[in-house]
C-alpha cells in the first residue's frame, strides 16, 4: 500500500463529530460521503448518539474495533484538541 493510499483511497474513514441532525456540518460531510459513492467503510462518531443515517455510531474514535485509514474531525474539542489528535493517532496507526 502506497502511504498515500490512506489519503486519498482510505479503506476506512472515521467522521468524528458526525451528527443526526440534518443541516450542521457534521451531518452534512458524513451523509456527503455515505452517499456519494464511498466503497469503504464509514464510521461515525459522536458520544451522544447510537446511530446516524441507520449507521452504527461510537462514541469515540478509540471504540471503533477496526483498524481506521482516515479520520476526517470536526467539531473536536476546543478544550481538548491534543487528546482528540492521540486519540485519531492512536486508532489510525494501531498504537
Amino acid at each position: 500500500m502506497d502511504p498515500l493510499d490512506a489519503i486519498f483511497s482510505p479503506e476506512s474513514v472515521a467522521v468524528i463529530g458526525a451528527s443526526g441532525t440534518p443541516g450542521k456540518v457534521g451531518h452534512d460531510i458524513f451523509v456527503n460521503i455515505l452517499r456519494g459513492g464511498y466503497r469503504g467503510t464509514l464510521y461515525p462518531v459522536n458520544p451522544n448518539a447510537h446511530s446516524i443515517a441507520c449507521v452504527k455510531s461510537y462514541p469515540a474514535i478509540t471504540e471503533i474495533p477496526d483498524s481506521i485509514d482516515l479520520a476526517i474531525a470536526w467539531n473536536c474539542s476546543a478544550k481538548r484538541p491534543r487528546a482528540s489528535v492521540t486519540s485519531c493517532n492512536a486508532a489510525c496507526t494501531g498504537t
